[in-house]
C-alpha cells in the first residue's frame, strides 16, 4: 500500500510547522490526516493491533499487523515532511505516529489560562 499522490500533494502544499504557526498547522494537518484515513493513528483511536502473545499468529493477524505498521510508517513520514528542520527535534525518540503527535502536543499545545489566551491572538 503506497501513499496516494493526492495525499502527498495535500501535505506538501501546507506550510511546515515552525515556531509560530502551531494552531493553523495543527488544523491543516488534522484535516489532511482525517481525509486520508490516518487521523486514528495519531489520536490513538487506531492503536497497534492487540494480538495474542502466546502461540502462532494467524495469517489474518499477521496481515493486520503488517498493514497497521505500514500505515503508521506512512503517517510518520507525512508528519516529518510537514515539520521544519528546526522543529524536528520534537519528533525525536518517537517510534510511532501517535508518539510523534503526542510529543508535538506536549510542546506546542497552549497550557493554562495564559497559554490559551496567547493562542487566541
Amino acid at each position: 500500500m503506497s501513499i496516494p499522490k493526492d495525499t502527498i500533494s495535500g501535505f506538501t502544499q501546507i506550510d511546515q510547522l515552525k515556531g509560530d504557526n502551531w494552531v493553523a498547522w495543527k488544523s491543516h494537518v488534522t484535516a489532511l490526516l482525517c481525509l486520508s484515513g490516518l487521523y486514528g493513528l495519531v489520536n490513538g483511536m487506531d492503536p497497534w493491533p492487540d494480538l495474542p502473545k502466546i502461540g502462532d499468529l494467524t495469517t489474518q493477524e499477521i496481515k493486520a499487523e503488517r498493514m497497521w505498521d505500514m500505515k503508521d510508517q506512512q503517517t510518520q513520514l507525512l508528519l516529518q515532511l510537514v515539520v521544519s528542520d528546526t522543529e524536528l527535534v520534537h519528533l525525536l525518540g518517537a517510534s510511532m505516529a501517535h508518539q510523534m503527535w503526542k510529543q508535538l502536543l506536549e510542546v506546542k499545545e497552549p497550557k493554562g489560562t495564559l497559554g490559551v489566551l496567547m493562542a487566541r491572538q
